[in-house]
């Protein structure tokens, strides 16, 4: 079994909005994304799901539902786990690229970013709320920074923790009940 998140780790991805000051967030959170997203979108449901500058339940559940539907006509067996990962069975006729066909063509952009903006909801800093985490849970140093983490420093002692998962699926609220 494959399993697919459409969450990536965000916590080293390049800031859209790096000129803000830490534990900044800016005026129209996502803004930036959604435009760029609505820009490279190549039907009109993404479009029309990017236009109010936010993405319901109803349309997660429909591109959740076009990418499944695709990879049914493909003989793949898949589903929706409830951490919003797709787990599937990929028969040894079905082509990686058919299946990122699929993925790419019925909006996991669309759910990518809903992922992102409900982990994120002000777009704070990535790597910012990540340190963040990690130093409650003490995963690393008080005196580890965002920079650090950028430049990648020490990452091969807490990158493939449970700890930096967790921190890195919900770096908000993660650990604060500790």
């Amino acid at each position: 079994m494959v399993t697919v998140g459409a969450l990536g780790l965000f916590g080293c991805a390049n800031q859209p909005h790096s000129a803000l000051g830490p534990g900044e967030a800016p005026s129209r959170p996502w803004s930036d994304l959604i435009k760029s997203t609505s820009d490279k979108s190549t039907t009109d449901a993404e479009r029309s799901a990017l236009k109010d500058g936010a993405i319901s339940d109803q349309e997660y559940a429909y591109f959740q539902e076009q990418i499944k539907d695709c990879l049914t006509k493909l003989g793949v067996t898949a589903k929706w786990s409830s951490d919003k990962s797709l787990e599937y069975t990929k028969p040894d006729g079905v082509t990686n690229d058919a299946i990122d066909n699929c993925n790419r063509e019925n909006g996991l952009e669309i759910l990518a970013l809903r992922d992102a903006m409900d982990r994120n909801p002000q777009q704070l800093d990535e790597n910012d709320i990540l340190v963040a985490c990690l130093k409650r849970v003490k995963a690393v140093d008080p005196g580890y920074t965002s920079s650090m983490l950028a430049s990648g420093v020490d990452l091969d002692k807490f990158m493939n923790g449970e700890l930096f998962d967790k921190c890195n699926a919900d770096p908000l609220h993660y650990g604060k009940n500790k």
